[in-house]
């Protein structure tokens, strides 16, 4: 299985790969994208801004494509999710 992690701080890539090891999951193959610029900018903003979101939901959309699984590890941009998951809600209720 192939999970690709977002961080938004280098540190975690020891981090989740110590973890992993740690529990055993040798056949789990971890990849991992750094994007600081994503939480520095809504540092900057003062939040999470609609702008970030969508840079943060563009992100994550491309990673899925080479993934079994997506996990961002960011709390600031995490309410991106909730927004990518409402709006693929909503685009597969107008579909139907």
């Amino acid at each position: 299985m192939r999970i690709v992690c977002l961080h938004t701080a280098e540190s975690n890539i020891a981090l989740f790969d110590a973890a992993a090891r740690a529990k055993g999951f040798e056949a789990l193959e971890l990849t991992h994208v750094v994007r600081a610029d994503l939480l520095a900018a809504a540092e900057q903003a003062g939040g999470l801004t609609e702008r970030i979101a969508a840079q943060t939901r563009e992100v994550l959309l491309a990673l899925r494509d080479n993934a079994h699984a997506v996990l961002l590890n960011c709390s600031t941009l995490g309410p991106s999710v909730d927004i990518a998951l409402a709006a693929a809600v909503h685009a597969a209720t107008l579909a139907a």
